[in-house]
């Protein structure tokens, strides 16, 4: 842990040399540039950088990070079920073992262009668009499948509170969970096998986060 610790240090000290050598001017901007126009290079060298260092897992997670930031930019976004409420939004790829970040994009508005996806699967919100409906009550433990017009697979599971989950690389397989009941005694229910291989890798990125904050450093700007 001795070394460890002296790696971090060397790391974190270098990271400070940098932060005090960078320096932003301000060149005329187009009418037609990007909100990202004055960070592109920094963002594609990061993002090559992280692709170099990477070992490709199995398991990876994709969400929403949150970086703290107060100043004026048509970037911040306000997310008040966040920690950070105020900051910058960026979408990551991280190892859901590690936490180590594969890719990232920060997030400039809304963009209708489809990507090509792979294998995932990931909670969403009823209220979601092509959400298949239904009005099925469900009991805690019992499951719903259900399939839009794309042929995704929709599974609606009743926890304490109901959870759709959606898929395109698991079949309506179950297996058996155990929950606390209220009085603290221990329940065996049925559980998705899709649901349990969601959680056991969807932290990747939280974790990514909790790792960088040994390493957060306040940087000063002038409004």
């Amino acid at each position: 842990m001795g070394n460890v610790a002296i790696k971090r240090a060397i790391y974190r000290n270098r990271c400070k040399v940098l932060l005090s050598k960078l320096y932003f001017n301000f060149p005329e901007k187009p009418d037609t540039a990007v909100k990202l126009y004055y960070l592109e290079s920094i963002v594609a060298c990061l993002r090559n950088t992280f692709q170099k260092a990477k070992s490709e897992s199995t398991a990876q997670s994709i969400d929403r990070s949150m970086v703290k930031f107060k100043g004026r930019s048509a970037l911040k976004q306000y997310l008040p079920m966040k920690p950070v409420k105020h900051g910058i939004k960026i979408w990551m790829r991280s190892d859901s073992v590690t936490g180590y970040i594969y890719d990232f994009n920060i997030y400039c508005g809304k963009d209708a262009n489809n990507l090509d996806g792979t294998l995932a699967v990931g909670t969403c919100m009823a209220n979601r668009k092509n959400v298949p409906k239904s009005t099925k009550k469900l009991t805690r433990g019992e499951c719903e499948f259900l399939c839009n017009l794309s042929g995704m697979l929709w599974f609606k599971w009743q926890d304490t509170i109901e959870v759709i989950l959606v898929s395109n690389c698991h079949s309506n397989d179950v297996c058996t969970v155990n929950r606390k009941a209220k009085d603290g005694s221990k329940l065996v229910v049925e559980c998705l096998v899709a649901l349990k291989t969601y959680n056991e890798y969807m932290g990747g990125v939280d974790l990514a986060d909790q790792l960088s904050t040994l390493y957060d450093l306040d940087r000063k700007s002038e409004k």
